[in-house]
């Protein structure tokens, strides 16, 4: 199922004076008839991100593949919970709007399981992370991973794994 958002465009053909006539009777001679002002609707899509469940020891972790995202990342509860050696770090990291800080609480560095993968993560701990890990292009490109939004696929290696509703029932991930 596909998820949109309702964005709202009003028409704005009429004149300010119409639009805000209770404000503005008081200087505006000949205040013209407003237009009739129509919401109309468009639908923005929003899709999945992609996304590989891999294993920490016995610990089932869904990783976010965000090829745009410049550094990888781990929730702060998360690596605690699997047992990671988390050091301190001097990094700051912002928003993709360059000037709100992200909480950093260290850095890490664990070997997560898929199938036959060995995938090496070395991450920034955060607190507050929406996510349980999200790995960025250093992540994807040490493990030689992959993306396939169209087909709703990421890949290891020469390995597919399908993500979204068709991986709950394709393929069920495996130590």
């Amino acid at each position: 199922m596909t998820k949109a958002r309702l964005v709202l465009a009003i028409d704005d053909e009429h004149d300010v004076c119409a639009e805000i006539e209770t404000d503005c009777d008081d200087h505006c001679d000949a205040v013209p008839s407003p237009s009739v002002s129509h919401a109309s609707s468009r639908r923005v899509q929003v899709q999945q991100s992609p996304y590989l469940m891999a294993f920490h020891d016995h610990h089932q972790i869904r990783v976010i593949v965000d090829s745009g995202a410049e550094t990888n990342m781990i929730r702060e509860s998360i690596a605690y919970g699997i047992g990671a050696g988390v050091t301190k770090s001097s990094q700051a990291v912002y928003q993709a709007d360059g000037v709100s800080p992200l909480d950093v609480r260290g850095e890490t560095k664990v070997i997560l399981i898929r199938d036959s993968h060995k995938l090496v993560l070395e991450a920034l701990v955060m607190r507050g992370l929406e996510c349980d890990v999200l790995e960025g292009a250093p992540f994807m490109e040490a493990n030689s991973i992959g993306v396939l939004p169209h087909k709703h696929q990421t890949t290891i290696g020469n390995d597919i794994y399908p993500y979204g509703v068709q991986a709950a029932i394709d393929h069920r991930p495996s130590i």
